[in-house]
């Protein structure tokens, strides 16, 4: 193509302004680099802002006319468009319509975009004309900055009047950025102006649905509590379009649902069978996804409150969700309720939808498998089918196969669609011939190849715009696309490349493109299928792994229902599946038990208990998980999955812990019964839980936790039986680190909690072996008083209690009280001192009794040390690990697996127990710090050059050890906190000798 832009910026460049600036740096006298020059959004930027600065500094004298001219011309276009978001069925003229090439709708779209650019540029040069800018852009000559400055008023005007119509236009050119820049700006004129509320509802109506598209909840939350407070009035149906912006479409439809019949008067509630599944979970859900204000929701009473523009709104929001859910048959309910809605004598109530009904009948065909249906349903909808053209050469004509349409994205998107139905009808079609072999797939190919370069468009005009990220709906179009045209060229990469790593990337991605994808790669499956060639069982395990990532977006979202007919599909869709109990349609069959696949059955079954948690059924899905885990420990495969089952099953325990203690307390009392016969009334849950429990740990040479180190010195007994949870997942997936902190985690707030608790009043009761030992070092004439005492005394842990300034060590003692046995033996003696005159082997016994208890103490702390610095080394990758252990098959999470904020946690909670209890903790610490990696203390370097001033050299020693180690890693990070510190503590030198002599300064 001739690139005229280009060469119109180079026209309008001064030849002196080049030639000055190449005589000053030598080199090539260009304004801008040439390259840059190549990109169609830097030319087209620079060509709307020229025409704009044009416009302002001709004083609104444009070829369009006088400055009254161009303001009318101006307005009665962005008017005529605004009437076609209200009339679809308005001619729009040379706005519309394919174009002779490729590039018409496109080119129809970059119009629209470049004309609310240039409304944009045009609002800011005003701006500076009449008002000033202080730095972003030079000043007007004074003659144009008089005229603006005089016609201020009017222009101001001219902008609020055509504001609302700007609105519009921006949602039909797909820039809702746009929408919301005006509205705001129109919602302030009128809270200055003191609009009354009625006013303000179709504003907030345009500014509510562009924040919808952009996915904003927040925003829309903030404008309901702004419409509170500035017009007194509650608009209900805002926290409705909230939780559609937020992706949970099927609480969103039924609350439109309920608001339409609060306004209408009618009952607009569709009878779906999913919707009392819906209703089930919302009545039960669990404490984690309970929304806050969900239960003050407020709806519309009267119709007379609520504009017929809100009631259209809320009509095709509802029917919006529906369809982002692939629910077809609520869907054609809706449009059953919405003609009711129409024909309604008493109040009659106008409802355009703007979906194609047909075009969703066409979508319920082809998900059902039957293309021949859906081909008669794409028969009604606009444009030609190119399987009937002819096979020849000939430039295929776009006019026959694009209607003619608005500059919608949406309907360019939706043409899209339909031509891929088309050619996938067509395909499957040609695959079903007997002479399948003979047949010619040219025309096929050569039209997808021209569907592709449409697909293009949305993507060239999304950098025009300098959108942050490409439309994630046209890009996947283009991939689905370049997938059916590499499966009928025979091609191997006929794939759609979306799957569970789209987790780590999209987090705020809704539900709506992975099912569009596996849409489409169900049929390439029975595609490959009927071609017999190129079919593996990659492809099985690839639409798998897409309908569970599906899945997981779905209850994400709280889309219960779309989740279970997901994971439904999952056990039915593959043949490596079939094996394994249906997923059933109702909660009650996914609760049965199956049979433990390969692969993916470990997700599936984790998945099931998920969603059943999430609708509202937690026992149940506690039930199912703990029960795949005790199955994948008895087959001795699967530990990965097992593992990652006991952490979410912890995690469940702790959300519902006042309802789960007695359970748990049961687990604790069947390990401690002799007899199987009173225990027979055991929830399943708990049986399941004391199995797990009665597995063997693999012996690794590191702490454990026992009831002698938990239960007896104070932990209670559900917390017990989590801590042993936590320490079986450690041992089943020593590689995840995921499970070393948590289980690091819960062994440090108890150890943290004993501690404390041995350092103050009578200490710990001790263990009848440990009174016996004491018992026999003592004189048989000892008095029950004394052993009583004595009991006591050797119950404590002689360590400082934690208090306010807990990181703050003061320990500045200087004498004989840091020995701790001095301190222990000092006390027995002061309360009987007949044992001063005992023998040296009642001494020695009673130390070795007090030690075995401190030992006891501090056994948490010794499973929380260790527990972390592994949980350091596998974030750093330094754990070497077995590739072809069975266990890595379902860890894919070693690069990544843990935030920034709980490796800080970590490596805080070492050091404080590194200055706190050092003597206690020596060895663990000694051996952890030798080895853990650097990467992770870099966090917390002002933390540990600020304990380098502790008053026991042991631990002074240690942390310069560990900073030397980091230095020698990172240099840059050690050397500027080192000279730092020097510097201000030779100044505090020098200052505290400055009322001494004078000396003089070393050379």
């Amino acid at each position: 193509k001739d690139p005229w832009l280009e060469r119109l910026y180079h026209s309008c460049q001064r030849l002196d302004k080049r030639e000055r600036r190449g005589s000053v740096d030598g080199s090539r006298p260009q304004m801008v680099p040439r390259a840059l020059l190549k990109t169609e959004a830097v030319l087209w930027q620079w060509a709307v802002w020229e025409a704009a600065q044009f416009t302002v500094l001709s004083k609104l004298r444009t070829p369009l006319g006088r400055a009254q001219d161009t303001f009318q011309t101006i307005e009665g276009i962005i008017r005529s468009l605004a009437a076609h978001t209200l009339n679809p069925e308005q001619d729009l003229g040379a706005w519309a319509g394919p174009g002779s090439d490729g590039d018409g709708h496109h080119s129809n779209q970059l119009r629209l975009t470049l004309l609310l650019q240039y409304l944009e540029n045009l609002e800011k040069l005003m701006y500076n004309a009449y008002e000033g800018c202080a730095n972003a852009l030079t000043s007007p000559p004074k003659a144009i900055k008089t005229f603006f400055y005089t016609n201020r008023q009017t222009c101001q005007d001219w902008l609020t009047r055509i504001r609302l119509a700007l609105m519009r236009v921006g949602l039909l050119s797909g820039q809702p950025a746009v929408t919301v820049r005006h509205g705001f700006d129109l919602l302030t004129e009128f809270k200055n102006s003191g609009a009354q509320a009625p006013e303000l509802e179709v504003p907030l109506a345009l500014l509510v649905e562009a924040l919808c598209e952009l996915r904003c909840p927040e925003a829309i939350q903030g404008l309901a509590s702004w419409s509170l407070l500035t017009s007194g009035k509650s608009l209900g149906w805002l926290s409705s379009v909230a939780l559609q912006a937020e992706g949970r479409f099927e609480k969103a439809a039924l609350e439109y649902q309920d608001q339409l019949s609060a306004v209408t008067g009618m009952d607009c509630g569709i009878k779906s069978s999913e919707s009392s599944l819906l209703k089930l979970s919302n009545s039960t859900s669990s404490p984690k996804h309970t929304n806050n204000g969900d239960s003050r929701k407020t709806v519309l009473l009267k119709s007379s409150e609520c504009s017929p523009e809100v009631i259209n709104l809320l009509a095709n929001k509802a029917c919006q969700c529906y369809v982002a859910l692939c629910d077809w048959a609520s869907v054609r309910e809706w449009q059953a309720t919405a003609s009711a809605l129409k024909q309604n004598s008493t109040n009659p109530v106008s409802i355009n939808f703007r979906t194609d009904f047909n075009y969703i009948q066409a979508l319920c065909r082809f998900e059902e498998g039957d293309l021949t249906e859906c081909g008669t349903q794409l028969e009604l909808l606009p444009g030609e089918d190119y399987s009937a053209l002819s096979s020849n050469k000939d430039k295929l004509d776009l006019k026959r196969l694009l209607p003619s349409m608005s500059p919608d994205p949406a309907e360019l998107q939706r043409a899209i669609e339909v031509q891929l139905l088309r050619s996938a009808v067509s395909a499957m079609a040609r695959a079903s011939q007997e002479q399948r072999s003979t047949s010619n797939p040219d025309t096929l190919v050569r039209c997808l190849k021209q569907t592709g370069r449409i697909c293009l468009g949305p993507l060239r005009l999304s950098t025009l715009t300098l959108s942050d990220s490409l439309p994630t709906l046209s890009t996947l179009q283009l991939h689905v696309t370049t997938a059916l045209e590499n499966t009928l060229t025979g091609q191997d990469d006929c794939v759609i490349p979306l799957s569970s790593e789209a987790l780590n990337s999209c987090k705020q991605q809704d539900v709506q493109l992975f099912l569009q994808a596996l849409r489409y790669s169900t049929f390439q499956r029975q595609l490959l299928q009927k071609l017999q060639k190129g079919y593996s069982s990659s492809i099985d395990g690839h639409l798998l792994e897409l309908c569970l990532t599906a899945a997981k977006f779905a209850r994400k979202k709280g889309n219960i229902s779309l989740a279970s007919r997901l994971l439904s599909q999952c056990s039915d869709g593959t043949q490596e599946e079939k094996q394994e109990d249906d997923l059933c349609q109702t909660f009650k069959r996914l609760s049965l038990e199956g049979t433990v696949g390969e692969k993916w059955g470990p997700e599936v079954q984790i998945e099931k208990a998920k969603v059943l948690r999430t609708a509202g059924q937690s026992m149940a899905a506690m039930e199912m998980l703990s029960r795949a885990a005790l199955s994948y420990c008895q087959l001795g495969k699967n530990e990965g999955a097992a593992c990652r089952s006991l952490l979410t099953l912890c995690k469940w325990l702790l959300a519902d812990w006042k309802d789960m203690t007695p359970q748990l307390k049961q687990v604790v009392k069947k390990s401690g019964a002799i007899n199987s016969s009173a225990l027979g009334n055991m929830s399943p849950l708990s049986r399941n839980i004391a199995d797990l429990l009665g597995l063997p740990l693999e012996d690794q040479n590191v702490p454990h936790i026992t009831a002698v180190t938990s239960v007896n010195v104070g932990v209670g007994e559900p917390d017990f039986v989590l801590g042993q949870l936590y320490q079986l997942s450690t041992s089943l997936a020593p590689e995840m680190a995921k499970s070393w902190a948590a289980l690091a985690s819960w062994a440090y707030r108890w150890g943290r909690k004993v501690v404390d608790n041995a350092s103050q009043g009578e200490g710990l009761p001790l263990l009848p072996g440990e009174k016996k030992d004491i018992e026999e070092l003592l004189p048989a004439t000892t008095s029950e008083e004394d052993k009583e005492t004595i009991f006591s005394i050797l119950g404590q842990a002689m360590c400082r209690p934690t208090g306010i300034q807990d990181e703050d060590m003061a320990l500045q003692q200087e004498d004989d009280e840091d020995d701790m046995v001095d301190v222990i033996w000092r006390q027995l003696t002061s309360s009987c001192p007949w044992l001063g005159e005992a023998g040296q082997n009642v001494t020695d016994g009673l130390i070795r009794v007090w030690r075995r208890v401190v030992d006891r103490i501090f056994g948490l702390y010794r499973v929380s040390c260790h527990a972390y610095f592994t949980f350091l080394k596998l974030n750093a990758g330094q754990v070497l690990v077995d590739e072809d252990d069975p266990k890595l098959l379902l860890s894919c999470h070693n690069s990544k697996q843990s935030n920034d904020d709980v490796i800080v946690m970590a490596t805080l909670r070492l050091l404080r127990l590194l200055v706190k209890h050092a003597g206690e903790l020596r060895e663990g610490l000694e051996l952890g710090l030798a080895s853990t990696p650097t990467a992770p203390w870099r966090r917390i370097i002002p933390q540990l050059f600020s304990r380098l001033n502790h008053p026991e050299a042991y631990i002074r020693q240690s942390i310069c050890s560990l900073l030397c180690r980091v230095a020698q890693d990172s240099p840059h990070l050690i050397l500027y906190p080192a000279i730092v510190g020097s510097l201000s503590l030779g100044g505090e030198a020098q200052n505290a000798d400055g009322d001494g002599p004078r000396r003089e300064p070393q050379r």
